[in-house]
Order: structure tokens, then sequence, then C-alpha cells
């Protein structure tokens, strides 16, 4: 089983959590993938890890939500590259 994680950040909380899953499917012989806009920490061989936000893209799509109003952003070089991992790694649960 292939298992595709999404999580906005890869430390904190929710980082470790994410970690910790990952960790525990490649014991048990699953295929554990992770994207988070960013990585912070080194990654982890055993598991797949990719980052799907260039540096400078959080701070314009923050930007640009401000000047319009918009109340949850938008991301779409993100989304598409997300998007794009997705299908090529083919995942039983996302």
């Amino acid at each position: 089983m292939k298992i595709l994680h999404i999580n906005a950040s890869d430390i904190g909380s929710t980082g470790k959590i994410v970690q910790d899953i990952s960790q525990q499917a490649t014991i048990r012989g699953w295929e554990s993938v992770s994207l988070f806009p960013r990585r912070h920490r080194s990654q982890n061989p055993d598991i797949k890890e990719f980052s799907i936000a260039y540096p400078w893209e959080q701070g314009v799509y923050r930007r640009i939500c401000a000047v319009y109003g918009l109340r949850y952003g938008c991301a779409p070089l993100s989304t598409a590259r997300a998007l794009r991992i997705i299908r090529k790694e083919n995942p039983d649960v996302v």
C-alpha cells in the first residue's frame, strides 16, 4: 500500500506526527510519500518527501491575498505541483 501525506509543515507537532506515521508505515512494509510547502529538517532517506513550493512563493501569494482580500489564499503553482506528484505517485490513500 502507498500512503501520501500532505501537511503544512515538516516541523512542529503536525510535522512530527507525519514523520512518525511515515516511519511506522515503512516499518510495516508500506510505501510512504510526504508533501510539504517547504522542508525545514533534513530528509529521511527511507521516506519520499517533496517540497512543493519555491521559497519565494509563499510570500508572493500572501501579499496577493492581502491586496485582493482572499481569505484562504491561493497557490496555483504549488497546487499544480502537488497534483502532478499525486498523479505520478498514484497513492492508495491520501
